[in-house]
């Protein structure tokens, strides 16, 4: 039986159980996940425990869909002697997996449920775009395994830099360095923190200054040169323009 919304609201509850800390293997285990050391954290690389097939048997097995889990499957049921059939109802395999390169279209469902283009990539041959999962973290140990095994090429993921450009939408299409938005960001906080509260102490107003690189006499963010510069300098300049 419901319970309406107004009387759940004002209905007393018990007080909560006091918070306590794990502890023996209950801790062990949180440990082991958080630290990437146990197996449900990790992927387990150990065996799959599926037994062999008999081969005046063969059962056949039908796997719906063709991303990571269903291939998966298929590949180590058939090495265990399992005859796979895999249906995929769209045209590629890789499920969430895919890699845009130029040429590529990408559909999506549109209102009334039609299959509409809505990307059509046209960027450099020797660039492409990670639609789905983007990296392999170093702790996902199965799927690195799977990597070592079918001699998958891998690159380094760089996640973020400095030198990477945000963009805000719209007609006008600003678009600013990272270090930039960082940098401004945090300068006009600080300036912000300090004129709310001007009866600041000394350590807290040095913390500002360095934070936000603000003026050390009013407290004001001007621009700083860890969010570049208006020009590009050359080895013989001496002086600098702030943003």
């Amino acid at each position: 039986m419901g319970v309406p919304l107004e009387a759940a609201m004002t209905t007393p509850h018990a007080a909560p159980p006091p918070l306590t800390s794990p502890v023996g293997r209950a801790a062990e285990s949180l440990y082991r996940a958080m630290a990437g050391g146990g197996p449900e954290a990790t992927g387990w690389i150990g065996e799959l425990g599926l037994p062999p097939t008999l081969r005046e048997e063969r059962p056949k097995v039908l796997i719906l869909g063709a991303g990571v889990a269903g291939l998966t499957a298929a590949y180590e049921l058939s090495l265990r002697g399992y005859p796979c059939t895999v249906l995929e109802a769209w045209r590629r395999v890789g499920g969430r997996n895919r890699t845009a390169r130029r040429g590529d279209e990408l559909y999506e469902l549109d209102a009334r449920g039609e299959l509409t283009r809505t990307h059509l990539c046209d960027f450099g041959e020797s660039l492409y775009l990670k639609l789905g999962p983007g990296r392999i973290p170093h702790h996902h140990r199965r799927v690195l395994e799977y990597c070592r095994e079918l001699r998958v090429a891998l690159e380094p993921y760089i996640m973020e830099t400095t030198a990477d450009v945000v963009r805000l939408g719209g007609e006008a299409g600003y678009r600013w360095r990272n270090n930039r938005v960082a940098n401004d960001t945090r300068g006009h906080l600080a300036a912000r923190l300090a004129a709310l509260q001007p009866d600041l102490g000394p350590d807290l107003r040095d913390l500002l200054v360095v934070f936000g690189d603000l003026h050390p006499g009013t407290l004001t963010y001007e621009g700083s040169t860890r969010s570049g510069y208006l020009n590009d300098l050359d080895i013989h300049e001496s002086a600098w323009t702030r943003w």
